[in-house]
């Protein structure tokens, strides 16, 4: 009896840890996914080429997600997605990847893409397909400069996360609802037809919100005067990062010609 309690009881302190556990053993043992490659892709079936670049497309958007989630410190959960989103943002967070590395696959993808897109101009494309294939490349585009923007703010983040006043970690904490909410919708928007009404009502009133959001901070910061010998950020940076994020939603959103 004494044995079959205590093993009752170490069961029952194992049992809150067993799940992030499970998790962990996943992420650090998991067979890497392999990303969708265009050079195996035959151009000679436009229809069938188009569907493998939309296909590495769609990798690019998570993967440009998941840069800015790593920027402001948020999980794929914390954005509630729809189930089907969220578990595909997961696999893409999932991968052993740092932001640098996160970037460089965006512009390797991005180049993927622009080589393809070169090979299937060489072919007989009918005007649907060619507007198909140039919303693809600017697309593409879009992204790489969006992530690139997150890129050139990192450390000027990471200072307004750590900074000793209360006003900058408020600013840092409005960028981070923001990005949840921004990442969120151009996600659920991203899985929708172009030609949705919803889609470019929902897009116009997100850059509208972008714009709010990007003065209101702007504000914020103009009202901060920190000492001559402060640790923490000065006002051109805080502004920096506030025209950065500002540039890098927009960029996400104009990408898909959804504005």
């Amino acid at each position: 009896a004494f044995h079959s309690l205590f093993n009752l009881l170490g069961l029952a302190v194992f049992l809150p840890v067993l799940k992030p556990y499970s998790h962990w053993l996943g992420q650090r043992f998991a067979q890497p996914e392999e990303r969708p490659q265009l050079s195996a892709q035959s151009v000679e079936v436009p229809d069938a080429a188009l569907a493998a670049s939309a296909e590495l497309l769609r990798d690019m958007r998570y993967d440009a997600v998941v840069l800015a989630l790593h920027q402001f410190h948020l999980r794929p959960e914390l954005l509630s997605l729809p189930p089907e989103i969220e578990h595909a943002l997961q696999a893409h967070y999932d991968r052993h990847k740092n932001v640098p590395e996160r970037y460089a696959m965006l512009k390797e993808s991005e180049s993927q893409l622009l080589a393809f897109s070169l090979e299937l101009q060489k072919g007989a494309l009918d005007r649907q397909q060619a507007q198909q294939l140039q919303a693809q490349v600017s697309e593409a585009r879009a992204l790489v400069y969006s992530s690139k923007t997150q890129m050139d703010v990192r450390e000027n983040v990471a200072s307004l996360r750590h900074a000793r006043d209360d006003m900058l970690t408020a600013i840092y904490k409005t960028h981070r609802n923001f990005v949840k909410k921004a990442y969120r919708i151009y996600l659920e928007l991203s899985h929708l037809p172009l030609a949705e009404k919803v889609v470019r009502e929902k897009a116009a009133e997100l850059l509208s919100e972008n714009d709010s959001h990007y003065h209101e901070n702007n504000e914020r910061a103009r009202s901060i005067t920190p000492g001559p010998a402060s640790p923490d950020p000065s006002l051109p940076s805080v502004l920096n990062v506030n025209r950065e994020m500002h540039h890098s939603i927009k960029d996400l959103i104009h990408g898909r010609d959804i504005e």
